[in-house]
């Protein structure tokens, strides 16, 4: 049975004459009666029967009709739910995202997404770094937002490049300090991320390759705890500076330069899987990030739009 026998058939039930369904369906007449002749033999009956003025359906027609315009209406709506797919317009998508990026990135990037493909319903799974990655690979999620992984079967996109800052309350002794040395803030003491996170392995070896002890006052699981903590004057911290540029705009934080610090920034990621490519919807999301995501200034102006100082 193919497409060209059903289209036939319905427009010969409709014009009820074979010369004009050939004119419509731009085919010749022989062409349309064996179409239908070959849909009868499938069919295994009569669809038409001779009448004065042309054709006219039999009972195995008129029983058949509902069902070929009920399957043809079937296949014109998968071609438009298609459509929408790649252009974004309906559809689900799925994302995977660090508990940091869920924070601080994500909730600003759905609201624009939102507004622009409100017909696209997204489902966000929150997981550590290695969690993410294992939700593409396992393709649970077509899309990740992590910290820079690699792995020969993902493909990364750069978001936006953040960097660390050393933060204290402005009553701790730093902030009244233009700028403090590695080897002050070691002295001091942080407070610490789990030690079980790439966050704490990262921010212990740029203190041990300068050749210095990073010694920890608190250890947290979150940044907002992390930054509570430091809120109260109990201590320092190196914080990500897109967690923490609504506090600074309010005073409540300050930054200390320090002097001789390499340069500690990381990238953000968007993360997908190689073989699989992206559909319209994934593409549609990511276009979305990079508008308001390009450097780490537009996702600071994108935060404060979010949390306006009040």
């Amino acid at each position: 049975m193919q497409l060209g026998q059903l289209e036939a058939f319905i427009e010969v039930a409709r014009q009820g004459n074979i010369t004009r369904s050939a004119e419509a369906l731009y085919l010749t007449q022989p062409s349309v009666t064996d179409r239908i002749k070959a849909l009868e033999d499938e069919v295994g009956d009569k669809l038409f029967k001779r009448v004065k003025h042309g054709v006219a359906l039999t009972d195995a027609g008129k029983t058949y009709l509902p069902y070929v315009q009920r399957a043809m209406q079937n296949l014109a709506d998968g071609k438009t739910a298609v459509n929408h797919l790649r252009e974004a317009k309906q559809g689900n998508l799925r994302v995977g995202s660090s508990s940091f990026m869920s924070m601080y990135i994500l909730p600003n990037l759905l609201r624009r997404f939102a507004m622009e493909f409100p017909g696209v319903f997204v489902a966000v799974r929150t997981g550590h770094t290695e969690d993410i990655l294992d939700m593409v690979l396992r393709e649970e999620v077509q899309i990740g937002l992590n910290l820079a992984i690699k792995h020969p079967d993902i493909e990364t996109i750069t978001l936006l490049e953040d960097e660390l800052v050393l933060v204290a309350a402005p009553s701790h002794p730093f902030s009244n300090r233009a700028t403090v040395t590695m080897e002050d803030v070691a002295r001091e003491g942080v407070v610490a991320f789990d030690s079980t996170t790439s966050y704490y392995t990262w921010v212990n070896s740029i203190f041990v390759n300068a050749g210095l002890a990073l010694k920890g006052r608190f250890e947290m699981d979150s940044v907002e705890t992390a930054k509570r903590i430091v809120q109260e004057g109990l201590g320092i911290s190196l914080l990500p500076r897109t967690s923490v540029e609504n506090e600074i705009s309010l005073g409540t934080l300050k930054t200390v330069p320090i002097t001789d610090s390499p340069p500690m920034k990381r990238e953000l990621l968007a993360i997908y899987l190689r073989a699989g490519g992206l559909g319209g919807i994934a593409q549609a999301f990511l276009k979305v990030a990079r508008q308001i995501a390009p450097t780490f200034d537009g996702m600071a102006e994108a935060l404060q739009a979010t949390n306006p100082v009040r």
